[in-house]
Order: structure tokens, then sequence, then C-alpha cells
């Protein structure tokens, strides 16, 4: 049916398609490993930007409540309560001004922005 010759050219394809599908398998197993990193790196950022919300929600809670308590505090006419909320403010002032720049990342200068002039 086949002679020798056209038995070893399929031989040969045979052989070709093998390590064509070897590399491929290979090409594959790295798309997919790239794909698991591209994922984990993505679910980092959902994780991110879900706590982020969640402290922007509670310092609008904050400030909204702190608000209120001012209000009440004038509106009493009392100076202890006026202090009370005062001295809140401070020490949720103090809280948020070393909080925000503790986790804030720094940001780059752009590259063509002109280097600070030294003062004199």
């Amino acid at each position: 049916m086949f002679n020798a010759a056209q038995l070893d050219r399929i031989e040969n394809k045979l052989n070709s398609l093998l390590r064509w599908a070897g590399r491929f398998d290979a090409y594959l197993s790295r798309v997919t490993q790239m794909e698991n990193i591209t994922m984990a790196t993505l679910d980092d950022v959902v994780a991110e930007v879900t706590a982020q919300t969640s402290i922007v929600a509670s310092v609008k809670a904050l400030v909204a409540g702190l608000q209120t308590q001012l209000a009440d505090a004038i509106a009493s006419n009392d100076p202890a309560k006026v202090q009370a909320v005062l001295d809140a403010l401070k020490a949720n002032d103090a809280a948020l001004a070393e909080a925000v720049p503790a986790n804030t990342p720094a940001e780059a200068a752009p590259a063509d922005a002109p280097a600070a002039e030294p003062t004199p």
C-alpha cells in the first residue's frame, strides 16, 4: 500500500506535528500562568478599591456626625458642648492628617515638569 519513502515522509510529518503540539502546549501553559497572575493582580485592585470605598464612607459618616453634633452644641448655647465637639474635631483632624499621607502613594513628578528654582 505505502512504500518505505512514503512511510518515512508520513513519520516525519507526524514527528513535526508532535513537536509543534509540544511547543503549543508550552505556550498555552505560559498564557494560562500569565492569566492567573493577571487575575490575582486584578483581585488585589478590586480589594483595594473596596477598602478605600469603605474608608471614604466612614469619613463621610464621621464628618456628617460631627456636623450634626456641632450644630446641636451651638443650638444648645452650652460652651462645654461646643468645646467637646471642638476637641473631637481636633482629635479626628489629627488622626486623618496622619492617616492620609501615610496611606497615599507618593506621586511621581511629570518628566516634562520644570525643576524647582532654588531659593537664595
